[in-house]
């Protein structure tokens, strides 16, 4: 990949006010600039991530919010992370990977923020 194709700036307020502005447009530009990052990678990697990304936009589209789409993509991505902590481990120090957190153990609980009516 070449270091001068990188997507090398991001303006979160521009992204913030397409969203606000005109989601929809919003999600085509989403759209566009991820596959266009991932055009850029070797095929496996792009493989890897095309797949990763296909299972983040169905969660979104699963969720009923999009905190809820957040907490489920965090917990894939900690599970993820706690896999190769132990593998890792694993591997430097010649040990059986433990088992990772259980679900119960990871079970995260939305507290509903909204003002109460007087």
């Amino acid at each position: 990949m070449n270091d001068s194709t990188h997507i090398t700036s991001f303006d979160f307020d521009e992204w913030q006010q397409l969203a606000k502005a005109n989601p929809a447009a919003f999600e085509v530009k989403r759209h566009e600039t991820i596959t266009q990052f991932l055009e850029q990678l070797a095929p496996e990697q792009r493989h890897r991530l095309e797949k990763l990304q296909w299972r983040i936009d169905m969660e979104r589209k699963r969720s009923a919010t999009p905190m809820s789409a957040l907490l489920k993509i965090y917990d894939r991505m900690m599970t993820s992370l706690h896999q190769q902590k132990a593998a890792l481990d694993s591997f430097l120090n010649d040990n059986p990977a433990p088992e990772t957190p259980s679900k119960a153990m990871r079970k995260n609980t939305v507290i509903d923020l909204k003002p109460r009516c007087q």
